[in-house]
Protein backbone atom coordinates (compact mmCIF):
# COMPACT_ATOMS: atom_id res chain seq x y z
CA UNK A 1 0.00 0.00 0.00
CA UNK A 2 2.50 2.60 0.90
CA UNK A 3 4.53 1.61 -2.31
CA UNK A 4 1.35 2.21 -4.22
CA UNK A 5 0.80 5.54 -2.59
CA UNK A 6 4.63 6.99 -3.47
CA UNK A 7 4.20 5.61 -6.96
CA UNK A 8 0.70 7.48 -7.30
CA UNK A 9 2.60 10.43 -5.96
CA UNK A 10 5.50 10.22 -8.49
CA UNK A 11 2.85 10.38 -11.33
CA UNK A 12 1.28 13.30 -10.07
CA UNK A 13 4.38 15.09 -9.56
CA UNK A 14 5.62 14.63 -13.25
CA UNK A 15 2.08 15.01 -14.68
CA UNK A 16 2.10 18.24 -13.00
CA UNK A 17 5.34 19.32 -14.13
CA UNK A 18 4.16 17.88 -18.04
CA UNK A 19 1.59 20.20 -17.83
CA UNK A 20 3.53 23.27 -16.69
CA UNK A 21 6.07 22.92 -19.29
CA UNK A 22 3.86 21.98 -22.06
CA UNK A 23 0.96 24.09 -21.91
CA UNK A 24 -1.76 24.53 -25.31
CA UNK A 25 -0.98 27.94 -26.94
CA UNK A 26 -2.34 29.06 -29.51
CA UNK A 27 -1.02 28.13 -32.80
CA UNK A 28 -1.34 31.89 -33.73
CA UNK A 29 1.27 33.97 -31.59
CA UNK A 30 2.96 36.25 -32.86
CA UNK A 31 6.67 37.59 -32.09
CA UNK A 32 8.20 41.29 -32.08
CA UNK A 33 11.87 41.71 -32.06
CA UNK A 34 13.10 45.68 -31.81
CA UNK A 35 16.36 46.94 -30.79
CA UNK A 36 17.16 48.96 -27.21
CA UNK A 37 20.16 50.40 -25.35
CA UNK A 38 22.59 51.05 -27.90
CA UNK A 39 25.63 53.06 -26.50
CA UNK A 40 29.12 53.77 -27.51
CA UNK A 41 31.96 51.75 -25.15
CA UNK A 42 35.98 51.89 -25.34
CA UNK A 43 38.34 49.47 -25.06
CA UNK A 44 41.82 51.03 -24.59
CA UNK A 45 42.42 52.40 -28.32
CA UNK A 46 38.88 50.78 -29.95
CA UNK A 47 35.61 52.20 -29.89
CA UNK A 48 32.58 49.94 -29.42
CA UNK A 49 28.71 50.46 -30.26
CA UNK A 50 27.15 47.78 -28.51
CA UNK A 51 23.14 47.46 -28.10
CA UNK A 52 20.19 44.47 -27.34
CA UNK A 53 17.90 42.71 -29.80
CA UNK A 54 14.82 42.38 -27.66
CA UNK A 55 12.04 39.97 -28.21
CA UNK A 56 8.63 39.92 -26.91
CA UNK A 57 5.21 37.76 -28.01
CA UNK A 58 1.79 38.07 -27.73
CA UNK A 59 1.21 36.19 -25.27
CA UNK A 60 3.28 33.37 -23.21
CA UNK A 61 4.98 30.67 -25.52
CA UNK A 62 7.40 28.46 -25.19
CA UNK A 63 10.26 29.64 -27.07
CA UNK A 64 12.64 27.48 -29.53
CA UNK A 65 13.74 28.94 -31.88
CA UNK A 66 15.16 32.35 -33.71
CA UNK A 67 16.66 34.19 -36.69
CA UNK A 68 16.95 37.83 -37.30
CA UNK A 69 18.94 39.47 -39.99
CA UNK A 70 20.92 43.13 -39.68
CA UNK A 71 21.69 45.57 -41.54
CA UNK A 72 24.41 47.69 -40.82
CA UNK A 73 26.34 51.00 -41.84
CA UNK A 74 29.55 49.55 -43.53
CA UNK A 75 30.59 53.04 -43.73
CA UNK A 76 31.13 52.91 -39.58
CA UNK A 77 31.69 49.63 -39.40
CA UNK A 78 33.71 48.33 -42.45
CA UNK A 79 32.57 45.08 -44.42
CA UNK A 80 31.73 41.45 -43.55
CA UNK A 81 31.88 41.96 -39.78
CA UNK A 82 31.70 38.20 -38.84
CA UNK A 83 34.52 37.37 -40.90
CA UNK A 84 36.71 40.15 -40.02
CA UNK A 85 36.40 39.75 -36.30
CA UNK A 86 34.68 42.79 -35.57
CA UNK A 87 31.65 41.87 -33.88
CA UNK A 88 30.77 39.51 -30.78
CA UNK A 89 27.32 38.54 -30.10
CA UNK A 90 26.62 36.95 -26.69
CA UNK A 91 23.34 35.05 -25.64
CA UNK A 92 20.71 37.20 -23.76
CA UNK A 93 18.36 36.20 -20.76
CA UNK A 94 15.96 34.54 -23.11
CA UNK A 95 18.54 32.14 -24.24
CA UNK A 96 19.79 31.07 -20.97
CA UNK A 97 19.62 27.22 -20.77
CA UNK A 98 16.86 25.81 -18.36
CA UNK A 99 17.26 23.15 -16.09
CA UNK A 100 14.59 20.60 -15.59
CA UNK A 101 14.37 17.73 -12.64
CA UNK A 102 14.90 15.26 -15.56
CA UNK A 103 15.49 17.28 -18.66
CA UNK A 104 18.11 20.16 -20.02
CA UNK A 105 16.98 22.55 -22.65
CA UNK A 106 20.29 24.31 -24.27
CA UNK A 107 20.26 27.33 -26.41
CA UNK A 108 22.81 28.24 -28.39
CA UNK A 109 24.14 30.61 -31.17
CA UNK A 110 25.24 31.49 -34.83
CA UNK A 111 26.69 33.98 -36.66
CA UNK A 112 27.66 34.95 -40.06
CA UNK A 113 27.98 37.34 -42.61
CA UNK A 114 24.48 36.84 -44.57
CA UNK A 115 25.85 39.84 -47.22
CA UNK A 116 28.78 42.16 -46.62
CA UNK A 117 26.63 44.20 -45.14
CA UNK A 118 24.02 42.51 -43.05
CA UNK A 119 24.34 40.31 -39.93
CA UNK A 120 22.93 36.61 -39.76
CA UNK A 121 21.92 35.40 -35.85
CA UNK A 122 20.53 32.65 -35.48
CA UNK A 123 19.69 30.37 -32.31
CA UNK A 124 19.88 26.57 -31.79
CA UNK A 125 17.62 24.18 -29.24
CA UNK A 126 18.69 21.16 -27.87
CA UNK A 127 16.89 19.47 -25.16
CA UNK A 128 18.57 16.46 -23.61
CA UNK A 129 16.98 13.65 -21.11
CA UNK A 130 19.80 12.38 -19.19
CA UNK A 131 17.21 11.20 -16.64
CA UNK A 132 14.99 9.36 -19.10
CA UNK A 133 11.92 11.00 -18.75
CA UNK A 134 9.25 11.35 -20.30
CA UNK A 135 10.56 11.83 -24.48
CA UNK A 136 7.90 14.14 -25.28
CA UNK A 137 8.48 16.98 -22.65
CA UNK A 138 10.23 19.40 -23.81
CA UNK A 139 11.85 22.01 -21.10
CA UNK A 140 12.11 25.84 -22.70
CA UNK A 141 12.24 29.39 -21.83
CA UNK A 142 8.88 31.05 -21.61
CA UNK A 143 8.64 34.42 -24.05
CA UNK A 144 5.75 36.33 -22.83
CA UNK A 145 4.32 39.37 -23.44
CA UNK A 146 7.12 41.92 -21.60
CA UNK A 147 10.08 42.30 -23.56
CA UNK A 148 13.37 40.60 -23.57
CA UNK A 149 16.89 40.24 -24.66
CA UNK A 150 17.42 38.17 -27.04
CA UNK A 151 21.02 38.82 -27.56
CA UNK A 152 23.50 41.48 -26.95
CA UNK A 153 25.55 42.86 -30.06
CA UNK A 154 29.20 44.63 -29.62
CA UNK A 155 30.86 46.22 -32.77
CA UNK A 156 34.04 47.42 -33.37
CA UNK A 157 33.51 50.73 -35.01
CA UNK A 158 35.96 51.75 -37.72
CA UNK A 159 35.00 55.64 -38.05
CA UNK A 160 33.14 57.37 -35.34
CA UNK A 161 32.29 60.25 -37.65
CA UNK A 162 29.56 57.64 -38.96
CA UNK A 163 26.10 56.68 -37.84
CA UNK A 164 25.19 52.85 -37.10
CA UNK A 165 22.33 52.86 -39.12
CA UNK A 166 20.99 49.54 -37.94
CA UNK A 167 18.18 47.94 -39.46
CA UNK A 168 16.04 44.83 -39.48
CA UNK A 169 15.42 42.79 -42.92
CA UNK A 170 12.67 41.54 -43.14
CA UNK A 171 11.73 40.42 -45.79
CA UNK A 172 9.75 36.92 -46.09
CA UNK A 173 12.10 34.79 -47.84
CA UNK A 174 14.55 35.43 -45.38
CA UNK A 175 12.83 36.71 -42.23
CA UNK A 176 9.29 34.94 -41.54
CA UNK A 177 9.42 31.02 -41.27
CA UNK A 178 12.69 31.00 -39.08
CA UNK A 179 10.68 31.83 -35.65
CA UNK A 180 9.55 28.82 -33.61
CA UNK A 181 7.56 27.71 -30.26
CA UNK A 182 6.10 24.57 -28.79
CA UNK A 183 3.05 24.07 -28.77
CA UNK A 184 2.43 21.16 -26.81
CA UNK A 185 5.15 18.80 -26.04
CA UNK A 186 7.79 18.32 -28.34
CA UNK A 187 4.99 19.80 -31.68
CA UNK A 188 6.21 23.45 -32.89
CA UNK A 189 4.69 25.85 -34.61
CA UNK A 190 6.08 29.12 -36.07
CA UNK A 191 5.36 32.63 -34.63
CA UNK A 192 2.51 34.45 -36.89
CA UNK A 193 3.16 37.29 -37.39
CA UNK A 194 6.88 38.38 -37.09
CA UNK A 195 7.63 42.01 -36.51
CA UNK A 196 10.21 43.98 -36.35
CA UNK A 197 10.77 47.53 -34.23
CA UNK A 198 12.15 50.61 -35.78
CA UNK A 199 15.96 51.11 -36.64
CA UNK A 200 18.65 52.22 -34.06
CA UNK A 201 20.63 54.35 -36.15
CA UNK A 202 23.00 55.67 -33.24
CA UNK A 203 25.74 58.56 -33.30
CA UNK A 204 28.68 57.65 -32.52
CA UNK A 205 30.85 59.58 -30.93
CA UNK A 206 32.89 62.95 -31.64
CA UNK A 207 36.14 62.07 -33.44
CA UNK A 208 39.02 64.40 -33.60
CA UNK A 209 41.27 64.73 -36.55
CA UNK A 210 43.93 66.49 -34.72
CA UNK A 211 44.87 67.70 -31.66
CA UNK A 212 48.24 69.85 -31.38
CA UNK A 213 50.27 72.31 -29.21
CA UNK A 214 52.74 74.87 -30.25
CA UNK A 215 54.51 77.36 -28.36
CA UNK A 216 54.06 81.10 -29.06
CA UNK A 217 56.58 83.46 -27.15
CA UNK A 218 55.73 82.52 -23.52
CA UNK A 219 52.54 80.69 -23.58
CA UNK A 220 51.40 77.41 -25.16
CA UNK A 221 48.94 77.45 -28.00
CA UNK A 222 46.65 74.37 -28.41
CA UNK A 223 44.84 74.07 -31.36
CA UNK A 224 42.43 70.62 -32.21
CA UNK A 225 39.74 69.89 -34.86
CA UNK A 226 36.69 67.46 -35.16
CA UNK A 227 35.67 65.59 -38.26
CA UNK A 228 31.95 65.34 -37.09
CA UNK A 229 29.63 66.02 -34.02
CA UNK A 230 27.17 64.93 -32.11
CA UNK A 231 25.42 66.35 -28.83
CA UNK A 232 28.73 67.89 -28.65
CA UNK A 233 28.34 70.20 -25.27
CA UNK A 234 32.02 71.09 -25.31
CA UNK A 235 35.78 70.83 -23.68
CA UNK A 236 37.55 70.97 -21.01
CA UNK A 237 40.97 71.53 -21.16
CA UNK A 238 43.39 69.49 -18.73
CA UNK A 239 46.74 69.65 -18.00
CA UNK A 240 49.50 68.23 -15.82
CA UNK A 241 52.94 68.90 -15.68
CA UNK A 242 55.60 65.89 -16.77
CA UNK A 243 58.73 66.09 -14.18
CA UNK A 244 61.60 64.16 -15.25
CA UNK A 245 62.66 62.03 -12.88
CA UNK A 246 59.88 62.31 -11.00
CA UNK A 247 55.86 61.35 -10.49
CA UNK A 248 53.85 63.53 -13.06
CA UNK A 249 51.61 65.91 -11.48
CA UNK A 250 47.75 65.34 -11.19
CA UNK A 251 45.53 66.83 -13.86
CA UNK A 252 44.51 70.60 -13.42
CA UNK A 253 40.99 72.38 -15.07
CA UNK A 254 42.63 75.04 -17.39
CA UNK A 255 39.30 76.01 -18.99
CA UNK A 256 36.13 75.28 -20.83
CA UNK A 257 35.71 75.60 -25.06
CA UNK A 258 31.88 75.59 -25.99
CA UNK A 259 31.30 72.88 -28.72
CA UNK A 260 29.31 73.05 -31.42
CA UNK A 261 26.26 70.73 -30.50
CA UNK A 262 25.76 68.52 -33.92
CA UNK A 263 28.13 69.06 -36.98
CA UNK A 264 28.46 66.94 -40.03
CA UNK A 265 31.88 69.52 -40.98
CA UNK A 266 35.31 70.38 -39.66
CA UNK A 267 35.13 72.56 -36.83
CA UNK A 268 38.16 74.16 -35.47
CA UNK A 269 39.18 74.88 -31.64
CA UNK A 270 42.07 76.89 -29.83
CA UNK A 271 43.09 77.28 -26.43
CA UNK A 272 46.05 79.42 -25.25
CA UNK A 273 47.44 78.30 -21.45
CA UNK A 274 49.25 81.72 -20.57
CA UNK A 275 52.31 81.41 -18.99
CA UNK A 276 52.33 78.31 -17.85
CA UNK A 277 54.75 77.37 -14.74
CA UNK A 278 55.64 74.10 -12.85
CA UNK A 279 58.17 72.96 -15.27
CA UNK A 280 59.47 72.45 -18.65
CA UNK A 281 57.25 69.51 -19.94
CA UNK A 282 53.43 70.14 -19.86
CA UNK A 283 50.80 67.52 -20.95
CA UNK A 284 47.85 68.03 -22.36
CA UNK A 285 44.06 66.56 -22.67
CA UNK A 286 40.56 67.14 -23.78
CA UNK A 287 37.60 66.04 -22.00
CA UNK A 288 34.64 65.93 -24.72
CA UNK A 289 31.45 66.39 -22.58
CA UNK A 290 27.79 66.00 -24.20
CA UNK A 291 24.91 67.38 -23.61
CA UNK A 292 23.88 64.69 -21.25
CA UNK A 293 26.80 64.58 -18.88
CA UNK A 294 28.92 61.67 -20.83
CA UNK A 295 32.28 62.37 -21.52
CA UNK A 296 35.59 60.73 -22.88
CA UNK A 297 38.87 61.82 -22.65
CA UNK A 298 41.15 62.23 -25.93
CA UNK A 299 44.88 61.50 -26.63
CA UNK A 300 47.61 63.44 -24.92
CA UNK A 301 49.77 66.06 -26.03
CA UNK A 302 53.26 66.80 -24.47
CA UNK A 303 55.24 69.74 -25.35
CA UNK A 304 58.44 71.03 -23.69
CA UNK A 305 59.03 74.67 -23.09
CA UNK A 306 62.66 75.40 -21.57
CA UNK A 307 63.87 78.66 -20.61
CA UNK A 308 66.93 79.88 -22.81
CA UNK A 309 68.32 81.72 -19.73
CA UNK A 310 68.26 82.55 -15.94
CA UNK A 311 65.58 85.19 -15.06
CA UNK A 312 64.01 86.32 -11.53
CA UNK A 313 60.55 88.52 -12.46
CA UNK A 314 59.17 91.46 -10.68
CA UNK A 315 56.69 90.23 -8.35
CA UNK A 316 53.03 90.81 -8.35
CA UNK A 317 50.99 92.86 -7.13
CA UNK A 318 53.63 95.26 -5.80
CA UNK A 319 52.97 97.01 -3.19
CA UNK A 320 51.06 94.01 -1.64
CA UNK A 321 49.17 93.19 1.33
CA UNK A 322 48.69 90.06 2.19
CA UNK A 323 49.74 87.53 -0.94
CA UNK A 324 52.27 88.38 -4.13
CA UNK A 325 53.20 86.67 -6.56
CA UNK A 326 57.26 85.79 -7.03
CA UNK A 327 58.13 84.05 -10.31
CA UNK A 328 61.02 83.13 -12.05
CA UNK A 329 63.02 80.50 -14.82
CA UNK A 330 65.93 78.40 -14.80
CA UNK A 331 67.63 77.37 -18.31
CA UNK A 332 68.99 74.08 -16.52
CA UNK A 333 68.21 71.88 -13.76
CA UNK A 334 69.52 72.27 -10.04
CA UNK A 335 69.43 73.14 -6.73
CA UNK A 336 67.38 76.71 -6.15
CA UNK A 337 66.45 79.00 -3.35
CA UNK A 338 64.70 81.69 -3.49
CA UNK A 339 64.55 84.32 -0.10
CA UNK A 340 62.75 87.36 1.54
CA UNK A 341 65.46 89.88 3.27
CA UNK A 342 64.61 93.29 5.27
CA UNK A 343 66.79 96.09 4.33
CA UNK A 344 69.27 95.15 7.13
CA UNK A 345 69.84 92.10 5.42
CA UNK A 346 67.85 89.87 7.79
CA UNK A 347 66.71 86.69 5.87
CA UNK A 348 62.55 87.25 6.55
CA UNK A 349 61.48 83.80 5.00
CA UNK A 350 63.09 81.41 2.64
CA UNK A 351 60.43 80.42 0.21
CA UNK A 352 62.46 77.77 -1.74
CA UNK A 353 64.96 75.68 -0.87
CA UNK A 354 65.12 72.32 -3.46
CA UNK A 355 65.68 70.45 -6.92
CA UNK A 356 64.06 71.97 -9.43
CA UNK A 357 64.21 71.08 -13.22
CA UNK A 358 64.77 73.57 -16.36
CA UNK A 359 61.43 75.51 -16.50
CA UNK A 360 59.37 78.39 -15.43
CA UNK A 361 57.95 78.75 -11.47
CA UNK A 362 55.87 80.56 -9.37
CA UNK A 363 55.17 80.69 -6.07
CA UNK A 364 52.99 82.67 -3.32
CA UNK A 365 54.32 84.78 -0.57
CA UNK A 366 52.08 85.27 2.02
CA UNK A 367 52.69 87.70 5.15
CA UNK A 368 49.66 85.71 7.16
CA UNK A 369 51.89 82.30 6.77
CA UNK A 370 55.24 84.01 7.82
CA UNK A 371 56.10 83.54 11.26
CA UNK A 372 57.25 86.45 12.20
CA UNK A 373 54.57 88.72 10.43
CA UNK A 374 54.00 91.02 13.15
CA UNK A 375 57.65 92.04 12.72
CA UNK A 376 57.27 92.65 8.80
CA UNK A 377 56.17 95.87 9.09
CA UNK A 378 55.47 98.27 5.66
CA UNK A 379 58.06 99.75 3.83
CA UNK A 380 61.05 97.75 1.16
CA UNK A 381 61.86 94.25 1.29
CA UNK A 382 64.26 92.82 -1.10
CA UNK A 383 63.98 88.81 -2.37
CA UNK A 384 66.42 86.91 -4.06
CA UNK A 385 67.38 83.84 -6.24
CA UNK A 386 70.08 81.70 -6.40
CA UNK A 387 70.42 78.84 -8.93
CA UNK A 388 73.39 77.28 -10.63
CA UNK A 389 75.69 80.07 -10.18
CA UNK A 390 72.93 82.74 -11.44
CA UNK A 391 71.98 85.35 -8.45
CA UNK A 392 69.55 88.21 -8.96
CA UNK A 393 67.86 90.50 -6.16
CA UNK A 394 64.61 92.49 -6.48
CA UNK A 395 63.07 94.79 -4.72
CA UNK A 396 59.70 94.37 -2.90
CA UNK A 397 57.00 96.65 -1.48
CA UNK A 398 54.78 95.50 1.81
CA UNK A 399 51.83 98.08 2.33
CA UNK A 400 49.79 97.89 5.90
Amino acid sequence: MKASFTKLVSIIFFLILYLVFTIPINAQEGITFSFANGQVTTSGPDTFYEFDVMAVATANSQFKLAQVYIDYNTAGFGNSIVTNAKVTVTKGSLLANVFGPTDIGIYALTINDNTSSKLSIANTFTDSDPGGGDPGFVITNTLGTTAQVYVHVKIKVQNTSETSGLSFDNTVSQFDLQQFYFTSGDITANYNPVNVGVGLDGALPVELSSFTASIIKSNINLKWQTKTEVDNYGFEVERKVSKKDLESGSWVKMGFVPGHGNSNSPKNYTFTDKNPAGGSKFVYRLKQIDSDGKFEYSDEVEIEMVPDKFELFQNYPNPFNPVTVISWQCAVGGHVTLKVFDVLGNEVITLVNEEKPAGKYTVNFNLQQTTNQAQLTSGVYYYQLRADGFVQTKKIRIYK
